[in-house]
């Protein structure tokens, strides 16, 4: 089978996207198998995951996205914002957003200008779940643990995902992926949290890292983590920038509806079609 696709990125963060609005409903038991064969980046194109398009039965558009072990994602911001700048470049956005249905339900994308995106990363719930985070409540949020002889602030909590914002100066130095792994899977917590690796900047603007390798990699979450857990703190507004190696991501955590925005910029590597044999 021959199939057109296109390779997009956010934040480095890469994936195949194929357009299958016109196709046959039966090519969604074709999904896991095309992901097998297309992400390897030395025997396929190459990506994180494949993003799929068909119709969708309230709306437009359906998105699905299939990660590169052929296994369907439910953390999908990433790929949500390139979806957005396909579906902006087609002229399937008629108007200042569209709609699309995903596994989780439906996702508002915002389009900003052509290349930038905004979604929602819903609201942020303190680490047990059971309450909404508060800006500068009487409450804290945060402890000190100690960990390889020194001490690390971490504010803990969720946000489509368990996280812990690590406090540091220089978040790229990498003898923190041990102490990431210690986070992740020392018993310091009930779950297993992905640590991000937070530097405050300025008032208005903050750099992460993450370490893990494992399930859930997602750029824009990443991104809000960082932010809320800076904000809760009073260490920068909650309009900011984050950025992650040299891209920059536009964190709102607005007051109104206590969501948390996230505006980031997709982009294509290149176009093309294969010819997939398990895929038929």
């Amino acid at each position: 089978m021959e199939l057109e696709f296109y390779k997009l990125q956010t934040c480095k963060n890469d994936f195949i996207l194929i357009n299958h609005m016109a196709g046959k409903k039966s090519f969604r038991e074709q999904y896991a198998a095309l992901a097998l064969v297309l992400c390897p980046y030395h025997k396929g194109i190459g990506a994180k995951g494949v993003i799929i398009l068909t119709p969708g039965r309230e709306h437009a558009v359906r998105m699905d996205l299939l990660l590169a072990d052929g296994t369907e994602s439910r953390l999908i911001n990433d790929a949500v914002i390139c979806a957005g700048r396909y579906l902006f470049d087609s002229g399937m956005i008629s108007k200042s957003s569209i709609v699309i249905e995903t596994i989780n339900g439906t996702v508002t994308i915002e389009i900003i200008d052509s290349r930038n995106f905004r979604i929602s990363l819903g609201i942020p719930m303190t680490y047990n779940r059971k309450e909404t985070l508060q800006e500068l409540s009487e409450t804290s949020y945060s402890r000190q643990v100690i960990l390889k002889g020194k001490s690390f602030m971490v504010t803990p909590f969720f946000l489509q995902f368990t996280g812990v914002v690590v406090f540091v100066e220089n978040p790229q130095r990498r003898e923190y992926a041990r102490v990431s792994r210690l986070l992740n899977t020392g018993g310091l917590f009930n779950e297993s949290p992905v640590p991000v690796f937070t530097s405050v900047l300025s008032r208005e603007e903050l750099c992460f890292s993450v370490f893990t390798k494992k399930s859930p990699w997602d750029i824009a979450s990443f991104s809000g983590i960082a932010a809320v857990g800076a904000i809760i703190n009073g260490f920068i507004e909650r309009d900011s920038v984050a950025v992650y190696d040299d891209d920059n991501l536009y964190i709102n955590w607005n007051e109104k509806d206590n969501m948390v925005y996230v505006t980031a910029a997709s982009d294509y590597v290149f176009t093309g079609s294969c010819y997939v044999e398990d895929a038929r």
